[in-house]
């Protein structure tokens, strides 16, 4: 998703480049890895993989189109931050009850952080190692948590001048990841805006 992502500006993706194939059959395939697919309700949806491709582009354009987004999470400003959050998250529970039948954000925001990746971060306890960021961590138990604690997380980078050593430390970790199901696929040059601006 990083070697496809258009240049650098928001709004990042136009419907077109949304519905094109590749950009979904990889999306997808990226999804089923990650088993995100599971535990859908089958009475109210008879294919999530086809639910998917036939709400991706709304979606995301929807995501793209709330007035305080930004194109990095870290670029919304203090007085803006609750808006986008809540936006953003009630935008991920509609696209699950969509493409799974069920209110959860788990494959809204995986899919949400494949495709806007510095605006949806992914982090994980190989980035979250402050005492302080594991305890609060758990407790995000909604979106709009995450996304507020995940945006805290990247003021205080700013505060200590260390963001930018953060997201090359994330470009560095995600060009090491083996990745098979990606083997196909193009490799993202070592300088590519995307991978040193992921939060």
């Amino acid at each position: 998703m990083i070697a496809a992502t258009p240049a650098e500006a928001w709004p990042l993706w136009t419907e077109e480049e949304l519905r094109d194939e590749w950009v979904r059959s990889h999306l997808i395939r990226s999804l089923t890895h990650w088993q995100a697919f599971r535990n859908f309700n089958k009475q109210l949806v008879e294919n999530p993989r086809a639910a998917l491709r036939q709400n991706l582009a709304s979606f995301l354009l929807d995501i793209q189109a709330i007035p305080e987004a930004r194109l990095r999470l870290g670029d919304v400003s203090d007085s803006d931050i609750q808006t986008p959050a809540v936006a953003v998250t009630s935008r991920l529970r509609r696209f699950g009850r969509d493409v799974k039948g069920r209110d959860s954000c788990v494959l809204p925001s995986k899919t949400a952080h494949f495709v806007l990746l510095p605006l949806i971060p992914a982090y994980d306890l190989h980035m979250i190692r402050d005492r302080t960021l594991c305890k609060l961590a758990p407790t995000a138990w909604d979106m709009e948590s995450y996304m507020m604690m995940c945006w805290w997380i990247l003021q205080q980078y700013k505060r200590e001048g260390t963001l930018q050593q953060a997201r090359d430390h994330v470009a560095a970790y995600m060009r090491a990841q083996p990745m098979a199901w990606t083997r196909r696929l193009p490799r993202p040059e070592a300088g590519h805006w995307l991978l040193h601006s992921m939060d």
